[in-house]
């Protein structure tokens, strides 16, 4: 009886995670864009976001011709979106596009996304996956039901779901998908900075 009360206790501190670990109340982490799955004409643009959920904020800086400084503001160079209760901020740095102010409330309706917001989300398990660019044995969810913003406001909605991986060992932010199939907009966390 022993033996077997020990075997499912093991089996089931084996088995994968249904629903991802929440994130942490404070962190800050570096992150990639801008990588292709295919590898050809991969240029990875830094980035870093910074996480506070006891004051309900969240900052991801973005380096200059990240996707949402190009496609969202017109510009060239880094932009900076701040969420807070209020909604989410952008400020634009050098060049700023004529006509644009450097700074502005852009979205009232999104704000800074909460420790749990992955599990709210209620995601499909895919299991347990190596993840292409790290090469991380991870956990992998499949999102089919967030609304967020297509790649540019001039395309139509993409119909691809954002995805999520966990580191597998540390249950860490990895990777978080945009829809697209190239990977320039994706976050590719460094696990190995927080």
């Amino acid at each position: 009886l022993l033996l077997f009360v020990a075997a499912v206790f093991s089996m089931a501190a084996a088995s994968p995670m249904k629903y991802p670990k929440d994130w942490p109340d404070q962190f800050v982490i570096n992150f990639r864009s801008n990588i292709t799955t295919e590898g050809e004409g991969a240029n990875p643009l830094a980035g870093i976001m910074y996480y506070n959920w006891t004051q309900q904020l969240q900052r991801v800086d973005h380096a200059p011709g990240a996707v949402e400084c190009l496609e969202f503001y017109n510009t060239q160079g880094g932009c900076v979106l701040i969420f807070s209760t209020k909604g989410m901020y952008r400020i634009l740095k050098d060049p700023i596009p004529e006509g644009s102010p450097q700074c502005c409330l852009d979205m009232d309706s999104i704000h800074a996304s909460p420790p749990d917001w992955a599990m709210k989300s209620n995601p499909t398990y895919n299991g347990v996956v190596k993840d292409p660019y790290s090469e991380l044995r991870s956990f992998k969810w499949t999102f089919d039901n967030l609304n967020a913003p297509s790649l540019s406001r001039r395309r139509l909605q993409d119909k691809e779901p954002h995805m999520y991986y966990q580191t597998w060992e540390k249950k860490q932010p990895l990777v978080f998908t945009f829809p697209g199939k190239d990977g320039i907009q994706d976050y590719h966390f460094d696990v190995d900075y927080s």
